[in-house]
Order: C-alpha cells, then structure tokens, then sequence
C-alpha cells in the first residue's frame, strides 16, 4: 500500500523522524498543515513527510482520489470531470499528469519490478522496459529458438 499519512505506533499517533519517539504533540499549524513537536528531541516535523502528499497543497481527499484514479487507468479528461463535479476542483492536464507520476513513481518504488535477463517470450502482453542512461546495454536482440 502506498502511504499517503504515515502510520503511527499506538492510537494513530505520528513518530518523530529525527529520534523515532512515539511521543509527539501538536505543536503549529503552519498553511493549514499540522506540525507536530517530539517530546525527547524537540525536533518539529510535517506528519505529511516522505508520503506523496508531501508538498502539495491539495485536500488529502482529493489526493486519494487522484490515487484511486490512477490505479484504476482512468483517462486525463476523466479525472478532470471527476475532480470538477465531485470535489469542485479545477486541475490542469499537467498538475493531474504530475500527480500521476508521483503516485506511479511511490508505486514502482515500493513493489520493486523484477530484473529480466535472457529470452523473454510473452503472449499479448506490454512490458515497459527502458535502457536509458544506462551506462552498458543489454542486447535485446532474439537469439535463435531454444538458444540460451
């Protein structure tokens, strides 16, 4: 599962980043986002850190919801319509596309795509495989059958 809120130890509770101490406090709100203070270290952190609502400054609703479209291949004019009636949110195109990469960039990271090596023959599927910047290629070219 992707994180959107980090999860707490006990009772919903966030643990500090610098220490790890369970015992934190709502300390601010700094741009309607909640900061919360480490009782041991004093450290304050954004509970939205390393998720992928970290930056933006959509409702955490919606974010879901962007979430939920993009894992079900909803089209970019659908995803418009969606946020507009639903939510009365007006999103360009490329803030939806950016969003998009950012979730399918958490999803990738997290459920890590196996290394393919040697033959690989698949019926009526679409692999996304991409050399790029890569510093040696892999030779894609097919090797006569049965050959290894």
């Amino acid at each position: 599962m992707i994180r959107i809120i980090k999860p707490g130890k006990t009772d919903f509770r966030m643990t500090c980043d610098k220490c790890g101490c369970v015992q934190t406090y709502m300390h601010a709100l700094e741009n309607g986002k909640p900061r919360r203070r480490c009782v041991d270290c004093g450290h304050t952190f954004n509970p939205f850190v390393g998720t992928i609502a970290q930056g933006s400054h959509l409702p955490l609703n919606v974010q879901i919801a962007l979430v939920y479209y993009t894992i079900n291949n909803f089209s970019l004019t659908d995803i418009q319509q969606n946020l507009r009636t639903d939510y009365g949110i007006e999103l360009t195109q490329g803030s939806i596309i950016s969003n998009r990469h950012k979730i399918l960039a958490a999803i990738e990271h997290r459920f890590a795509m196996p290394k393919l090596s040697g033959v690989v023959k698949v019926d009526e599927c679409c692999f996304r495989e991409c050399q790029k910047g890569a510093k040696t290629l892999i030779n894609t070219v097919p090797t006569a059958v049965g050959e290894r």
